[in-house]
């Protein structure tokens, strides 16, 4: 069917992008049986409908499914004994040439079969019986000779402490099973850990064998009402009761065995496609509101970061220029013009006397017209001290974003999002910003220099006119009319406080300009933050993300 098709190249679509599904970290237990029931879909589709079937023997410790299985190969592959957990890793009985068409299609696919396992492939005879490992599967191929229309499965026991400990495999790898075999004894066939098992059975409609090993009773009443409902519980037709081995260490051609291999041979029906589709759907579903949750939280985390940008910026006194110039130039260009009037250059006047002795050079930077030379050659910045002080703010802003971003809680929801940062801030050029400061320190000095060579009263109120003419008028009318108040003294004073010349500007420009650096660097993280999202999240557009909206939309139907 058409549904069946779209479905079936979502899941290619899932497979084929593994790497990219697994780097965005989703939720490890939902990507990775996601992928795991994704690869499972891609086999069976392109191993056909005519494919030999997996069926695995599932049942509780000591039940015999080693004993079974190797009877089933005729040598021992698998490790039989009483031994809590002896099998305790996945042990493969597989046709050669069904093995090679696998590995064929995994050229393609990357990993198909049971693709969370490693894989060891053996010839039987080729060691010693294996036990397994949890995280390894263990091939045993045979000669296609051998006509067995199925890959055998034996499985780790479904109820020991060890098993659980090992997140019970034999559940993990049920779903991939066309049939089950359930191995139980007379002490285990109502064992409530067959629960779990049977109801996976049920719901992914597997074919299904119940194998009683009898313990040396001379007879099994199949009629008795606990064996009927024994019957309905597997939901099987019959149970099959094998005899107890005595001298040998497997079955071969005992009678009730071999009416469970014909049984067992005359299986044919693979397990059907909707029930699995129904569990991928359901695991797609649940990627998809995660991307969406993530989505979510970045937005808003973004928006968050421009505001707290913005904020700190605001807050940001403007850098003070008594921090990164000599207090001789810093005088001189905040007195340019008429400020060299105001009383407070005559403190300042005084102070520079008696701190250098120098008469000459005091009145000079105090009230001298046209600033000698040696003052404008003298202007340097301390760049050390600026670039100190802009490190020190960026510091600061990025430590109340990253609190911001641990206060959100967003790096528990996002596991990656705090560490990948960290490796953008660790990778992002710290010198960067440098640059742009000596580009604007040596532009702020070369107009400081030229404003300290070029002071006079004239120039000054060429600056300003205006303000000049209103200031120089309230001088006249209050001398006028409070006179002997010294007014002369007093109001000049205001000079200090006016922002009066082209100094006043050129400070503001070179203020603004570096908040500017600081906000540029400050808004880097948000960059940050969107570069990251594309690590994070699938956006509505990917293909990958489009293969998880047809699967989370299936919604079922029989074949």
């Amino acid at each position: 069917m058409a549904v069946d098709k779209q479905m079936t190249g979502a899941i290619q679509n899932l497979v084929l992008s593994a790497k990219q599904l697994k780097s965005l970290s989703f939720t490890p237990e939902v990507s990775s049986a996601l992928m795991t029931l994704a690869s499972l879909g891609v086999l069976r589709h392109n191993l056909g409908r005519d494919r030999i079937l997996f069926v695995g023997l599932i049942g509780c410790t000591g039940t015999g499914k080693s004993t079974l299985f190797n009877s089933m190969a005729g040598q021992a592959v698998s490790q039989t004994g009483w031994r809590a957990h002896n099998t305790c890793g996945p042990v493969v009985l597989i046709q050669d040439t069904f093995l090679k068409a696998i590995e064929d299609l995994e050229q393609r696919f990357g990993s198909l079969l049971l693709p969370a396992f490693q894989r060891g492939v053996l010839s039987p005879g080729e060691s010693a019986s294996t036990v397994g490992a949890p995280g390894i599967m263990q091939l045993i191929q045979f000669s296609s000779r051998q006509r067995h229309p199925f890959a055998l499965i034996d499985l780790p026991d479904i109820n020991t402490t060890l098993a659980r400990d090992d997140n019970l495999l034999a559940l993990e790898i049920l779903p991939w099973l066309d049939a089950v075999v359930f191995l139980v004894d007379d002490e285990t066939i109502y064992h409530r850990d067959y629960e779990r098992p049977v109801t996976v059975t049920n719901e992914l409609k597997q074919s299904r064998l119940c194998v009683l090993n009898n313990r040396g009773r001379d007879r099994v009443d199949l009629d008795h009402h606990d064996l009927i409902e024994a019957k309905s519980f597997y939901g099987v037709e019959r149970i099959h009761v094998l005899p107890e081995i005595r001298g040998k260490d497997r079955f071969e051609n005992e009678p009730e065995f071999t009416q469970f291999k014909q049984d067992l041979f005359n299986l044919s029906a693979p397990a059907p496609d909707p029930p699995l589709f129904k569990r991928i759907a359901g695991l797609a579903k649940t990627v998809i509101d995660e991307n969406q949750q993530r989505l979510d939280a970045l937005n808003s985390l973004e928006e968050e970061t421009s505001v707290q940008i913005q904020n700190q910026i605001a807050k940001q006194p403007a850098l003070s220029l008594e921090k990164i110039l000599n207090d001789d130039v810093l005088q001189a260009l905040n007195h340019l013009g008429l400020k060299r009037f105001a009383i407070t250059n005559v403190a300042q006047f005084f102070k520079r006397v008696f701190r250098t002795g120098s008469l000459k050079r005091s009145f000079q930077i105090a009230f001298g017209d046209r600033k000698d030379g040696g003052l404008s050659q003298i202007f340097r910045m301390d760049g050390a001290k600026l670039e100190n002080e802009v490190a020190t703010r960026l510091a600061d802003g990025r430590e109340r974003i990253h609190e911001m971003i641990r206060r959100d809680q967003l790096a528990e929801s996002i596991p990656l999002l705090s560490s990948r940062l960290r490796e953008m801030d660790a990778r992002a050029d710290s010198e960067s910003y440098k640059v742009s400061l000596k580009k604007i320190v040596g532009e702020f000095e070369r107009e400081c220099q030229g404003l300290i060579t070029q002071d006079s009263v004239s120039a000054s109120i060429k600056n300003d006119p205006l303000l000049a003419v209103a200031l120089l008028t309230g001088l006249i009318i209050d001398f006028a009319t409070i006179p002997y108040f010294g007014s002369w003294l007093l109001v000049p004073s205001a000079f200090k406080y006016l922002p009066l010349g082209k100094f006043e500007s050129a400070k503001r420009r070179f203020q603004k300009s570096i908040q500017d650096v600081i906000e540029q660097n400050l808004f880097k993280i948000r960059d940050q933050l969107r570069e990251i999202r594309g690590g994070l999240i699938l956006e509505k557009t990917d293909p990958l993300f489009k293969a998880l909206q047809i699967c989370a939309g299936y919604s079922g139907h029989e074949n």
